[in-house]
């Protein structure tokens, strides 16, 4: 066996846990950010009702 071929073979695991990591982060933030617009906007909603 090469050493390259090992290393492919070691850094697996490593590279999809970071990939499934990142995966995780980027939906987190999105799910977030949709929150955060989703509050804001009922916010104003009731703000408007409040005012009427």
């Amino acid at each position: 066996m090469d050493l390259i071929t090992i290393t492919n073979i070691l850094d697996s695991p490593s590279q999809r846990m970071i990939s499934i990591l990142g995966i995780g982060f980027v939906t987190m933030t999105i799910l977030w950010a949709l929150q955060y617009l989703k509050s804001r906007k009922l916010k104003e909603k009731i703000k408007q009702l409040e005012n009427k």
